[in-house]
């Protein structure tokens, strides 16, 4: 088994998605000292924290056989946390930095 059953994982990212689009400016305000050392970075840096973490522990998790689903939900939620930690505005803003980086893109 991993952290919740498989069959309810899908709404706790559900959550985990809702609740930081609506705490999303207390969460920042909490974080602020880590924003303002983290908006320091230039964005590949960042980028490449986000992908980096979460790649790290799975090469972590892939060295014992056991615990599969455990590990894969683990992973899950490691790559939002980094993601949100090293991607999200400072404003908190979640809709908007994604709006922002795909009009960058385009």
């Amino acid at each position: 088994m991993g952290i919740v059953p498989r069959i309810v994982f899908p709404a706790l990212i559900g959550f985990v998605a809702s609740a930081t689009t609506e705490w999303s400016g207390a969460i920042q305000r909490w974080l602020a000292a880590f924003s303002a050392r983290r908006d320091g970075l230039d964005r590949r840096r960042r980028y490449a924290i986000a992908a980096a973490v979460p790649l790290a522990c799975a090469l972590i998790f892939a060295v014992d056989d056991g615990g599969v689903a455990f590990k894969e939900q683990l992973l899950v939620l490691i790559g939002l946390g980094s993601s949100y930690l090293t991607l999200v505005s400072r404003d908190g803003d979640v809709l908007g930095a994604v709006r922002r980086l795909v009009e960058e893109r385009a």
